[in-house]
């Protein structure tokens, strides 16, 4: 007699969770300034790296001109300084020991079926520019010049007009 045995080959969700994990080798979350349609916002970007890496800009004759013309005072130095303020490096170095926490929170997310790759990715640099927001709020930067404080009416730098705040975004990549 011989008997006839047929199996059903049934994936509760295994095949799918492989999928996801694969997307991951090479994926990233990138942190920054990137404007609309996905290009650099080069303007706040290059602002952004100033304020993080700190500048020294030679003051030109146009430059003393246009500050007398439009603040009403002549830039007597001859360079403007201005201090490293590292709000991405300072968010990274505080931060250090969250990071393998909240990248083991997305990977067992992707593990149990919760979130897809690019979801892990996006709530991981959601967190960060929030980090990062938070850093801006409250880092203990060098403060602004006297100068400044008097055209912002402001002695806290990065927060004046917010344009840093509401720049920074996070986007996902993948191979």
């Amino acid at each position: 007699m011989t008997m006839s045995v047929q199996v059903e080959e049934i994936d509760r969700g295994w095949n799918k969770i492989q999928r996801e994990l694969k997307k991951l080798n090479g994926g990233y979350t990138a942190i920054g300034f990137f404007g609309s349609g996905g290009k650099p916002d080069t303007d706040l970007a290059a602002r952004a790296a100033v304020q993080e890496l700190g500048a020294i800009i030679k003051v030109t004759r146009k430059m003393r001109f246009y500050f007398l013309y439009h603040f009403g005072f002549m830039l007597k130095k001859s360079h403007i300084i201005i201090p490293k303020r590292p709000f991405m490096k300072q968010t990274f170095a505080k931060n250090k020991s969250k990071i393998n926490n909240q990248l083991d929170k997305e990977y067992d997310s992707i593990i149990t079926g919760k979130h897809s790759a690019k979801k892990a990715l996006s709530r991981i640099g959601e967190w960060w520019v929030g980090l990062t927001k938070l850093t801006i709020l409250k880092g203990g930067f060098t403060p602004n010049a006297p100068i400044t404080i008097k055209l912002k009416r402001s002695s806290r730098p990065l927060v004046n007009s917010n344009e840093m705040m509401k720049g920074i975004e996070h986007r996902e990549f993948f191979k």
